[in-house]
């Protein structure tokens, strides 16, 4: 991993402090996705993204929230700012914003310097639903300080529910590549029936998703083109094997979750 990489994970760290130091917002926000997966299980992939949800939070409280979180001054020598909000379009109800944030390491920017500066992205989603609040748990960090880092995390089981859903929903017009290699890695380790029943149970019918009567059925028939040609653009810490192996190998372990849930 090179300096850039680590640059915007130390970024990405210090975002969740802000947010975890906010007095709303760490007993509402829960996180999810990639960079959750980076942190606790130590999946190679790469992201400068966080993802979270919010519960039980208004859209106004969230963006105010979330603002002023980003711009509080913990003294860690990093800066948010040139913070542009921009409203999700999802499948559900409520919705979510992303937040875009300029961020240096060091001090604060000038004005003139800040298109300069790389950028961060902070989504967050208001109408996702778990089986379980999780409990809050310490992150490991990249680098160790006086303030430890505390956060409650999507169980694994809940983030490869949401990604399935998404490839099931979206099917051949899908292209986020990025989801296939993760699902590799969570399906490789989620082997509780009872928990995978239940997360995935909790979160199509919360997308107003059906399940499908076999999961291999559902996506084997799909021309995955579209994540093929998207293949590539995914960023890995570690070698990369070609989307016909990733694909044959998340076929597999489909027909797998199939005889965990099903037989």
């Amino acid at each position: 991993m090179h300096i850039n990489q680590l640059r915007v994970l130390l970024g990405l760290e210090r975002i969740v402090a802000r947010l975890e130091h906010h007095s709303i917002l760490r007993k509402h926000v829960i996180f999810k996705g990639g960079f959750v997966l980076f942190k606790t299980i130590s999946h190679p992939r790469f992201t400068r993204d966080i993802d979270a949800s919010a519960l039980s939070l208004s859209k106004s409280s969230l963006i105010n929230c979330v603002t002023e979180a980003l711009r509080t001054d913990l003294k860690d020598d990093l800066w948010y700012g040139d913070i542009t909000i921009k409203e999700l379009v999802t499948h559900h109800e409520l919705g979510g914003y992303r937040f875009d944030c300029a961020f240096q390491i060091g001090s604060i920017p000038l004005t003139r310097q800040i298109h300069k500066l790389s950028r961060l992205h902070l989504d967050i989603g208001l109408g996702d639903r778990i089986p379980k609040i999780p409990k809050t748990q310490k992150m490991i960090p990249l680098i160790q300080t006086n303030s430890e880092i505390s956060w409650r995390v999507y169980p694994p089981e809940s983030i490869l529910a949401e990604k399935l859903e998404t490839l099931c929903r979206r099917s051949e017009s899908n292209s986020r590549a990025k989801d296939v290699f993760d699902l590799l890695k969570l399906l490789s380790i989620c082997k509780n029936s009872k928990r995978l029943e239940t997360s995935i149970q909790t979160t199509f019918q919360n997308r107003n998703t059906p399940i499908p009567p076999s999961f291999f059925q559902h996506i084997s028939v799909l021309n995955p083109w579209v994540l093929k040609h998207a293949w590539n653009s995914v960023s890995l810490a570690g070698k990369r094997d070609s989307f016909e192996q990733a694909w044959s190998t998340l076929l597999r372990h489909l027909e797998e979750l199939d005889a965990l849930l099903y037989d």
